[in-house]
């Protein structure tokens, strides 16, 4: 079996900003006050207001396909 990973303990300690910029390296998106928007990265749609991140929640969502997380 593999080793417990606490996904809260991670989220509580990695932000949202740190994984689109740092850890993916995700170019595309631009700040919109406490937001990043821009095209989606996850289905690598083209318009300019499909993705939306929230940076101090952590969660993030795709309008186009309409999927979202943390």
């Amino acid at each position: 079996m593999g080793q417990w990973i606490n996904f809260a303990e991670l989220r509580a300690r990695i932000s949202l900003e740190d994984v689109i910029f740092k850890l993916y390296r995700i170019e595309t998106l631009k700040r919109d006050g406490a937001k990043l928007v821009g095209p989606c990265p996850v289905h690598g749609g083209d318009s300019p207001r499909a993705f939306s991140a929230e940076l101090p929640r952590n969660i993030w969502m795709c309008f186009t396909r309409n999927h979202g997380g943390n």
